[in-house]
């Protein structure tokens, strides 16, 4: 069924792309594995073979899946091979993996995948509303931790003024 297979071959990346973000933290090969599972799946379902709802039906095995590998440990990144794991992490990243799981799932599902809301929806099995509901308290979140950022830094940069900062800094005027 040469239609199923470019539909899946167009999707893949979007997959891999989701699942490196959802177990970011973890290996490569973790993600890689999750999308694998994922194709397999769709391959032996009895799904519509086309369209978008070989999307959903895919994003939602995936986070499926994802759910049930959180419930057994996970390799950290760097122990498969799935290579090193970075020396430091951008200031957006680590927030974003600070928030609870339900609340990331639904913003990496819009705004990394580009579901729509009814289609996230689908995905995890709950309300549109619920997603509407998960969706803002994680943009919240979001933007209280870079108001609670700006203001560690602007804390450290008045110690450093009153002259109660590292001995090595001056204000230079």
């Amino acid at each position: 069924m040469p239609g199923f297979a470019d539909d899946l071959g167009r999707l893949t990346p979007h997959l891999r792309r989701f699942a490196r973000a959802l177990v970011r933290g973890h290996s490569a090969c973790a993600a890689d594995d999750l999308v694998q599972e994922t194709i397999v799946l769709a391959s032996r379902s009895d799904l519509p073979k086309r369209g978008p709802t070989l999307a959903v039906w895919c994003f939602a095995a995936l986070v499926g899946l994802n759910r049930a590998r959180n419930r057994a440990p996970i390799a950290p990144a760097g122990v498969e091979g799935g290579g090193a794991p970075l020396p430091f992490m951008p200031k957006d990243i680590l927030r974003l993996d600070a928030l609870p799981l339900e609340f990331r799932e639904v913003l990496l599902l819009t705004a990394l995948a580009g579901l729509a809301y009814g289609q996230v929806a689908d995905v995890l099995d709950i309300d549109v509303s619920i997603v509407f509901s998960r969706l803002t308290r994680a943009r919240d979140l979001l933007v209280k931790s870079d108001h609670a950022a700006v203001g560690r830094d602007a804390r450290v940069g008045e110690r450093i003024r009153a002259g109660g900062g590292p001995s090595h800094l001056r204000v230079v005027k």
